[in-house]
Formats: structure tokens, sequence, C-alpha cells
């Protein structure tokens, strides 16, 4: 009657189970299950009771109980065995999901604990036949969530490695665990691409390569992380991407991943692996049809894993593909020639004679001859069209808003840098004066050093200081010992600047540079010694500069005892304008144009510029009547009237 009615089963279970210790309690269940009739009924109401009464029991005491179920199981009726295993199971069960879920239970959970009741899970699976969730459940807490203190991805990753390592060989069927390990257990493990990914080390990545061990299942798990990492990554930046990650193989001195489908076919999604490689045979290809960016093309290199997906890229298919006007490098005339300090780079041979390796390699030093010659281009050109905007010339600003596209768009492709280079020079042809122009205004050599450092007297060092500290109470800093510091000034576009260091006293390991912020970043080193004597005295510089940028200046203190306290001053004034060229221009533009604001075309400029040389010229030369010179009142006399109103 009792094994039929729920009710009085629930009852019964109830108050013979009630007021026991949860040692006394487990134990009243090995003796119902050892001496009694276990049914389904009587199953469903002591996993309520045990559930309930055994998931704050404390770690060890129930890491003995879990223990004892192998050997208890011989002594259980032989009907009682299979409801005693569900029991058991449930109670397992309910125990670790408290434990490992509720924030003031898991602490107490040691890595050895956790060892351990992988172990018993494990065997209470076996015994089942059938993977239980008791056992899922703390296999993955054990790989993936008890580190969660450890922020490091590399870390993070190579203690899942060492785990597996540890866990009993043989104990865990490899295929068994593979489908425990699901994809969104590593969500916390993925590695942001390029970001996250370039900074692993190349120690952290000799230390991953170490813990592996060849074990089968660190390499499926290590393979996913990869693939689920790069199935985020923004496709349209698959070029950039590609690059960033040739610095880190090239860093960590590893081979291409591509090789790891015919290592470890079982292990890696065939799909995801042709889907990377068709990706990056596009990027190959792009760099080949001149649709990769500048950056793409100067951090390319004879150690770039482009190389490996040469063999399966037909090169001439592509280049023949192509009009060959694509390769040729733009007409520039001799006035352009003479302006450029770098010669004319070659054309683009499209015509594959060599090995795959060595054509592509030859095709990337002739682009980036192309891009050198660009940046130079720029760097001078960039300022002609800012006086032509000043001038009125029509077109200009768009043509500006372009060069400015090819110094800060990353995303500017060669194609479009040629398109942009091609146009300035057919702007360009229509100007006759075109070098003295430049030179005129000091574009020639946007970077000039006049005096890249030197030392003053000793006499000069005690009236200079007083004069800084005076003048200039903050411009000061200190070096600790044993430590670098750089402090980076501010420089304007236009500046003739000089500049001074000193220190109070000790001698000083210096250098000074000044970081151009144009297209290509130039870094131009102005001063660099060590154990300079600037506390005696001061060194002092001078250059002339186009592009705005940053003087650093650099102490490197290597006394562990002394610290080093710096002065400094950096003066910054307007490289001069040409006034008369410009106000002559003025009168002849007012003379040749009714209003002020009409915009001239680039011949009419070339024209009106042309005229204000020869009346240069004439003038110089004594040609000028008194009549023509009249001009220069109205010149002469605003300039007169601009000094007055200083």
């Amino acid at each position: 009657m009792l094994s039929c009615r729920d009710d009085l089963h629930e009852q019964y279970l109830s108050i013979f189970m009630s007021n026991l210790s949860q040692s006394d309690l487990w134990k009243r269940f090995l003796l119902i299950s050892e001496k009694g009739d276990i049914n389904e009924v009587a199953q469903k109401h002591l996993t309520t009771i045990l559930t309930q009464r055994m998931q704050n029991v404390p770690v060890e005491e129930f890491i003995r109980y879990s223990k004892s179920v192998k050997i208890d199981l011989n002594s259980i009726k032989e009907g009682n065995r299979p409801y005693f295993l569900k029991v058991s199971e449930a109670v397992t069960y309910a125990f670790l999901n408290k434990q490992l879920n509720d924030d003031s239970y898991r602490y107490k959970l040691s890595e050895g604990n956790l060892k351990e009741l992988v172990n018993i899970t494990h065997d209470l699976a076996s015994i089942h036949g059938l993977l239980n969730r008791s056992y899922i459940l703390v296999i993955q807490y054990l790989l993936f969530r008890s580190d969660e203190h450890v922020k490091l991805k590399p870390k993070k990753i190579k203690r899942i490695f060492d785990k597996l390592n540890d866990l009993s060989q043989g104990l865990h069927a490899t295929d068994d665990l593979v489908n425990i390990i699901q994809d969104d257990c590593l969500s916390d493990h993925l590695i942001n691409i390029p970001q996250e990914w370039m900074r692993v080390s190349p120690y952290d990545y000799e230390s991953l390569c170490t813990s592996h061990r060849n074990n089968s299942l660190s390499i499926h798990i290590w393979s996913r992380i990869v693939w689920l990492s790069l199935s985020k990554i923004d496709a349209v930046k698959w070029n950039e991407i590609l690059i960033e990650l040739n610095k880190w193989l090239i860093s960590v001195k590893h081979q291409y991943i591509l090789k790891i489908k015919e290592k470890a076919p079982s292990q890696i999604d065939a799909k995801l692996i042709d889907d990377f490689v068709e990706r990056a045979k596009q990027s190959v290809a792009d760099v080949l049809l001149l649709n990769g960016t500048r950056t793409i093309y100067l951090e390319l290199s004879d150690k770039s894993i482009a190389y490996q997906f040469l063999p399966q890229i037909d090169l001439n298919n592509i280049l023949t593909s192509q009009d060959p006007q694509k390769y040729k490098f733009p007409i520039t005339s001799n006035p352009i020639n003479c302006i450029m300090s770098v010669s004319k780079p070659d054309d683009i041979d499209i015509i594959q004679t060599d090995t795959r390796d060595q054509y592509f390699l030859r095709f990337i030093e002739q682009v980036t001859a192309w891009i050198r010659w660009f940046d130079q281009f720029i760097d001078i050109f960039q300022y002609v069209i800012e006086r032509f905007i000043a001038w009125k010339m029509e077109g200009a600003e768009q043509l500006f808003k372009d060069i400015h596209t090819i110094k800060h768009d990353p995303e500017t492709t060669l194609t479009k840098m040629k398109t942009i280079i091609q146009q300035l020079l057919k702007i360009f042809n229509a100007f006759d004066n075109l070098h003295r122009l430049c030179d005129l205004f000091d574009f020639l050599k946007p970077f000039q050093i006049i005096c890249n450092g030197a030392l003053s007297h000793r006499g000069q060092f005690k009236s200079h200081m007083e004069d800084i500290q005076k003048s200039f109470p903050n411009n000061t800093f200190t070096v600790n010992g044993r430590t670098q510091e750089q402090k980076c000034l501010p420089i304007y576009e236009h500046r003739h600047v000089h500049w001074s260091v000193a220190c109070t006293e000790h001698h000083c390991n210096i250098k000074v540079e000044y970081r151009l912020q144009n297209i290509s970043n130039q870094i131009h080193e102005l001063y660099n010694e060590k154990d300079v004597m600037i506390d005696k005295n001061y060194l002092y510089g001078e250059f002339k500069t186009q592009h705005s940028g940053q003087l650093v200046i650099t102490i490197n203190n290597q006394n562990p005892h002394t610290q080093r306290t710096l002065w400094y001053s950096v003066v910054q004034d307007s490289i001069p304008t040409c006034h008369l060229f410009q106000g002559i221009l003025d009168v002849y533009y007012q003379k040749y144009f009714k209003q002020s604001t009409q915009l001239v075309k680039e011949k009419d400029l070339s024209q009106l510029i042309t005229r204000v040389f020869s009346f240069i010229d004439n003038l110089l030369n004594g040609n000028t009547t008194l009549q023509e010179m009249d001009c220069l009142r109205t010149v002469f006399h605003e300039k007169m009237s601009m000094y007055a109103m200083k």
C-alpha cells in the first residue's frame, strides 16, 4: 500500500529522515537502498529530500560521500541499484550547481577539489554508460570558469592546457570531452584580432606551445579559439588585419596557420580554413591590382604571410587582365623632376619572369618606390596648393581636400593616390615658374636643419639658465634615477624653431629629435650623445619646418641615486612670407580681375605669376620705369603701416 500511495510515501520518508545530520541522512539513504525496496515513487521523494538537505554539505565531506558510491554499490540490492544511482547523480548535480554558481560557496572550492569531483563524476558517468550532467558541469567549470580572476587571455588559455595535462591520463575520452567543450564555453577566451592578438608576446606564445604538449584536446580548444576569433573580424578590414597578423607571426617566429588543416583535419572546420584562404588570396590580388593601402605595401616584406598564398594564385592572369596603363608611373615634367629630390620611379613590371616569390618581392619594391615619391610630392606641393587657394584659383580647394585624403584616410588605395597625383601634375604643368615659386616660399625643403645641436660656451650657461627660469618658469621636468623620460613639445606649421636644453647639475644622456606629422611620419634626429655636460654648457639647436610635429627631448638617467632636473626653451617664429611678391601679386590681381573674390583659372593664375616675376626681375635689373614702379608705393605703404601697428 505504501509503495503505491505517493502522499503516504512522502510522509513516511519525511518522518523517517527528519531531524538527522547530513552525515546520518546519507547513512539512512544507504540503509534504505541496502534493505528496503525503492521504486520510482520512492526515488522521486528521496531525490527531493536529499537534494535540498545536501546542497550545503562541506566540500570535503561531500567528496567523501561521493567516493563511497562506487564501493557502496556492491552492497545495494540489485533491484535498487538503478534508483540509487539516479538519486546519487541528482544529489551530486544539485550540490555542484549550488556550489559552482553561488558566489558565497564557489570560492571555497580549490582546484584540487575540482579535479577530484571531475574524477568522481566521470566514474558515475561510466557506471551509467552515459555522459551525465554533473560531469559536464564540473569539467566545464574547472577548465573555463575557475580562473575568472586571470585577466590576460594567453594565461587563461595556458591554464586550460595545464589542467588538461594534469587530468588522469586515459581517464577522459577525447570524443566525450570534444562534445562537452562547446563553442559557448570559449566566449571569455576569444582573442580580439588584431588588438589583443598583437599583445600576445613571443614569450606568451612559446608558453602556449610548450603547455599543450600535443594534447589533442588542447589543440582542439586552441583551434576553436583561433577560428571563433577570426570569425569576428570585420570583413571590410581584412587587408589591414592580415598585415597585423603578419607582424605577429614574424615576431613569434611561427609558420602560418594554413598548415593546420593538413596536420589536424579532424579538429578544424575545413570551411572556415577555406574561407580564410580565399579572403587572404583576394587580399593578395588586391595588392597586385594596386588596390592595397599605403600601409599594406610598406609593411609587406619577404617574411610576409602573403608568400604562403602565392602558389595558389595565378599572378600572370591577374596582372595581364588589367589595362597596362594602370602600372605606368604618372608622366612628370622637367620642372617637377627638378623640384623632386628623389628620382622618378620606373613603371611596374607586369611580366613575371622570376619565381612567384621573387616577382612578388620585386613588385612590392617597385610599388614602395612609387609611394616614397608620392609622399615627397605631397610634402612639397600641398603648400603650393594652399597658396593657390589664397590666390583664388578655381578647383584649388578640392585639390587640397584630395591631398588631405591621401594624408589622413588610411583606406586610400594606391590607385586613388595615383589618380590624385595625376590631377595635381596636370595642374602644375600650366605653371612655368613652379620651381622659382617653391624656392621663393621655402617649399623645396619642407624640413631644414640649421643647427642640429651644439654646446654653448661655459660663460654663457649661468645667464642662459637665469633667462629660462625667469621667462619660462614652467619649462622644467625631472628624471628619476634609472629611468628614461621624454618631453614632447608641439611645433606648428611654417615655423623657424630655436630650442635649448640645460640641466641644473650632473651630465646627461640626451637625444633630441623632431617627429613630423606628415604622411610618412618621418623622424629627424637632431642630437644624440651620452654623458653630455649640459650642467655646464647648455645645448641648443635650430631648424625650419613647413610641417607641424613634435620636438621630443629624451633623457636617459642611468644613475640609480641622483635625479636630473632639466630646463628647456622652445621659440617658434613664423617663416617670413615674401611680402614684396604678395604685394605685387595683389596689385596685378586687382588690375586684371575686376572683383577681389573672383576665382581664376590655373592658366590665368600662371600668367599672373609670370608677370609678377617679370616685374621683379626688371626691378632688380634696373629696367623698370618710374611709372611702372608707382605700384610699389601702395605695397610699401601697406607694409610700413603693418609694422607701425605692431
